[in-house]
């Protein structure tokens, strides 16, 4: 009989700080959602264009590939990011 008395004691003390735990992050959470600063990067956008159609159209397919690349690349990152802050969020 003690010694489950001694097992709900602990287990409530274990739910209590998980709770506080939770409690915490949420308040966090929230924090971050209302205080984040929204910050613009300035990303050169290549020109498309092509001169004629009896012109070579390497320029413009060169350029394109480019842009592409650099979209993925940025796209990626991001993607990073995200996938850290909000491992940060749960994990402390």
């Amino acid at each position: 009989m003690q010694i489950e008395k001694e097992k709900l004691r602990s287990a409530n003390v274990m739910i209590g700080e998980c709770q506080d735990k939770i409690r915490c992050l949420t308040q966090q959470r929230d924090y971050a959602r209302t205080h984040q600063k929204i910050v613009e990067i300035p990303v050169e956008k290549p020109v498309l264009y092509e001169k004629c159609e009896a012109c070579d159209r390497t320029d413009y397919q060169n350029a394109k590939a480019k842009y592409e690349t650099q979209k993925e690349r940025l796209a990626g990152q991001y993607k990073a990011k995200t996938v850290m802050f909000q491992t940060t969020l749960f994990c402390c």
